[in-house]
């Protein structure tokens, strides 16, 4: 008998398939985290691709127990679940559970703690990272094995195979079981279980056959153990950069990734319009283009001519800029097979960090981190970096500063963020539906709440459209809701609402006790009936909501004033030019 977990669309012929949605119609209907349906020791193969992360971490020890009781003796378990790292694993509100080499430890180590219901272990048949593809490139201009790089590197790693072993004498071979389900052509290719495919960087740039089998190693059953040897980092002879003295000494060439809709761009904004003196090219290397912010762009004398090109040696000859600012830029976007080689060693570069899934790579002038909390992210790579600096992301506070709150009889609770699922849960809803009933003069407003609260309602919570300008929200509403599934990285809506007077209450987690002090400027907490108290304390009483608020943006005028980027980063500019 072989078991196909959370089937989705993706029904495997002669398979039992098994998922929690009855819109499906798989064989059975059960929920992984409800248990197996299957007696002990009576299944052969388990797969289980893309399905152990939509797990609860409460109930993950519950289903990988599971799975091994069912599995015969000798049966074979295929996970594929994405790295703990990546974005699209959190982009997704139901993943629970991201993972890592060390998280699967637990279920393979020799140290299970059974206190806690781990008291079983499989064997690793087979193991195998899905490395992105511009990984390889980053791997050949170092000079070492791809899975060394992916040891000092951050987002190399796409998503993680396992072929786990109940231990018994008898068993299929997982070389062969992979290629039957190969050979059903249930998944796109690219996803296809093959031993002689290494993720998407075999099949977008080496192609059947033509890999390395430094790349990937099958353990025999042995335990993650029997890895290949690895050549040392520490024994790279890296060269310094020389860096070639340019004409337009005057002039910054600056490349914004993705998020053109949002925070990265506006940071970029403000950075560049506290920096009048320089010459500035903007060019944004992929997302979808906002008018509304181009214009301001424009109007702030940008040269924007070059959008939308990725970075070429002959576009950035062509600028021949004095330097050369990355933000959230990734390596696929930067031509040639070491791309910082010609890049690094002939200008100054600056590269701002913006969120934990950016790589990083060597040969830059200075690593900018927008908090503190993204820069603990990246651990140990920082003893490799020539210059890591933390700059709190910045504001233009000019237009915070013409604000004057008008009085408010009937508070208003309001809410805005990026455009992503993770920040329109379900529990924000419920909490602006419970903190609103308990007046009826209390309002609340959810901005993006039209497209994430489709079909919601509650009594006197407005759900808007997104906007450009959130600044007359921010006016109209009294305290300021920040809450989600995610870390923020910087939180810019948190700086907006704090510039406009607004105490705030918010998670406790990410960079955001960087800005809030919890008690004077806002609350801060993860429990969501303390989150709904909180908010219930300021809206019935307009003396804190006014202390605290006037906190807040004296906290943040401190923060931003003159604008941190300038502060901090303009003057390692002007050293790397002059030393150019």
């Amino acid at each position: 008998m072989r078991i196909n977990l959370g089937c989705g669309k993706r029904k495997m012929p002669g398979w039992i398939n098994l998922d929690g949605q009855e819109s499906v119609k798989p064989e059975i209907l059960r929920h992984l985290e409800d248990g197996l349906p299957f007696a002990d020791n009576s299944v052969e193969v388990v797969n289980a691709r893309a399905v152990i992360e939509h797990v609860r971490k409460d109930k993950l020890i519950f289903v990988m127990k599971e799975v091994f009781r069912v599995l015969k003796p000798g049966g074979l378990f295929y996970i594929m679940v994405p790295h703990w790292a990546q974005k699209w694993m959190w982009s997704d509100p139901t993943h629970h559970t991201g993972w890592s080499r060390e998280m699967m430890d637990w279920f393979i180590g020799e140290n299970k703690p059974s206190e806690i219901g781990i008291d079983f272990k499989f064997k690793v048949a087979h193991y195998e990272p899905l490395y992105f593809p511009e990984a390889r490139n980053i791997a050949e201009g170092w000079g070492i094995p791809l899975p060394e790089a992916g040891r000092h590197l951050v987002n190399i790693i796409d998503a993680h195979i396992w072929w786990l072993r109940k231990p018994g004498d008898d068993g299929p071979d997982w070389v062969q079981v992979n290629q039957e389900i190969r050979d059903l052509r249930v998944y796109p290719n690219g996803y296809n279980l093959d031993p002689n495919l290494l993720g998407y960087t075999a099949v977008e740039k080496v192609g059947p056959g033509a890999i390395d089998p430094s790349l990937t190693f099958t353990v025999a059953d042995q335990g993650p153990e029997a890895v290949v040897p690895l050549t040392k980092l520490s024994q790279l002879n890296e060269p310094e950069p020389i860096k070639v003295k340019k004409k337009q000494l005057n002039k910054l060439l600056w490349f914004i990734n993705v998020a053109w809709v949002g925070g990265t761009a506006y940071w970029a904004l403000d950075a560049i319009k506290a920096m009048p003196d320089w010459d500035h090219v903007v060019c944004y290397l992929n997302g979808e283009e906002n008018p509304f912010v181009t214009q301001q762009f424009l109007d702030a004398g940008v040269d924007f001519s070059k959008a939308g090109h990725g970075i070429t040696k002959d576009l950035v000859h062509s600028i021949d800029p004095a330097a050369i600012i990355l933000s959230n830029s990734s390596p696929k976007a930067i031509e040639g097979n070491h791309p910082w080689g010609w890049l690094a060693a002939e200008y100054p570069v600056f590269y701002v960090h913006h969120s934990a899934v950016t790589p990083w790579l060597p040969g830059v002038d200075a690593d900018i981190f927008v908090s503190k909390y993204l820069m603990r992210q990246y651990g140990n790579l920082l003893a490799r970096m020539k210059k890591a600096v933390v700059v709190p992301s910045g504001i233009s506070i000019t237009p915070y500063k013409a604000i004057t709150r008008p009085h408010n009889d009937a508070p208003v609770l309001g809410s805005l963020a990026s455009d992503s699922k993770l920040k329109f849960t379900d529990s924000k809803f419920d909490i602006f539906k419970e903190v609103v009933r308990i007046n009826n003069s209390w309002r609340g407003e959810i901005v993006g709440g039209t497209k994430y609260y489709p079909g919601k309602q509650a009594q006197r919570v407005a759900l808007l459209p997104f906007v450009d300008d959130p600044i007359p929200c921010y006016i109209r509403w009294s305290v300021f809701l920040n809450h989600g599934n995610v870390d923020d990285t910087w939180g810019r809506v948190v700086a907006e609402a704090m510039a406009s007077g607004l105490p705030v209450v918010s998670d406790d987690r990410g960079a955001i006790p960087e800005l809030v002090e919890h008690g004077v400027s806002g609350y801060l907490s993860n429990d969501v009936k303390e989150i709904i108290k909180y908010c219930k304390e300021l809206m019935s009483d307009p003396v804190k909501r006014q202390a605290m608020g006037q906190a807040a943006r004296e906290r943040i005028f401190s923060i931003c004033d003159g604008n941190p980027f300038k502060k901090q980063v303009e003057p390692l500019i002007t050293k790397a030019i002059i030393r150019g």
